[in-house]
């Protein structure tokens, strides 16, 4: 099987990337059982863990069947992009505001520490230019609030985990929407926002996974408490 040689900094979502173009291929096929994460690391010329952290991402997205002591196969009826994105999207449009901020609380906290670990040089450089973006519109709140987006997309590229990306896009879209029609996002909670993300970043820079996670609990806690103003039960649609 012709795989390409992958680097490490994007290692894990590279590896989802090619099993995935490979099953569109029949490369690999559904119910197939899927090679020992000895003999991926060797054909991706790549570190065991991120075979490991391939194969969750893989099992999130609903890819793969993980049975004890027998191994890991594809699906039989493998999701199509199309119809696990729709599930998402349904099941998010059901949920409360409140409850969108609560998931947005446990997936980015989780991805500030991923990305402390995993982020390269172009994801740093991302997220520079997204908190300058930030501070630069401060007093501007619509521009505000999308260069707050373009922050959070960058940080869930930093993960290089594919399954968080393409949850929190979803997720981030929805609560957008919320921002721009609700939220009038006063001036301390903007430089809140501000100060957090700085935070963020460099504990990033300094691989500090823990420290990256409360920080992003801290910056998400800023919106928590606008949301408690605008909607107090936070049953907003």
């Amino acid at each position: 099987m012709p795989f390409k040689a992958i680097k490490q900094s994007t290692a894990s979502q590279m590896v989802v990337e090619q099993i995935l173009d490979s099953l569109k291929t029949e490369e690999f096929k559904p119910g197939e059982k899927l090679p020992s994460q000895m003999d991926l690391a060797k054909m991706f010329n790549v570190g065991r863990s991120s075979i490991r952290e391939a194969i969750k991402s893989l099992d999130a997205l609903g890819y793969l069947e993980i049975i004890q002591g027998k191994g890991t196969s594809f699906k039989k009826d493998i999701p199509s992009d199309k119809a696990y994105l729709s599930g998402l999207k349904d099941a998010l449009e059901e949920a409360t505001l409140l409850d969108l901020m609560k998931i947005r609380m446990i997936l980015e906290c989780y991805a500030a520490e991923l990305a402390a670990d995993s982020a390269n040089p172009k994801h740093i450089q991302q997220l520079k230019e997204a908190i300058e973006s930030i501070q630069v519109s401060e007093n501007d709140r619509k521009n505000f609030i999308e260069m707050d987006l373009r922050f959070h997309f960058a940080l869930a590229q930093a993960t290089g985990n594919i399954a968080i990306c393409e949850i929190l896009k979803l997720l981030l879209e929805k609560v957008h929407r919320h921002h721009l029609i609700y939220f009038a996002i006063s001036s301390e909670t903007r430089k809140r926002t501000i100060a957090t993300a700085n935070q963020i970043l460099s504990c990033i820079l300094k691989g500090d996974a823990k420290k990256a996670s409360a920080c992003m609990r801290d910056h998400l806690d800023a919106m928590m408490d606008e949301l408690k103003n605008v909607a107090p039960e936070g049953k907003v649609k």
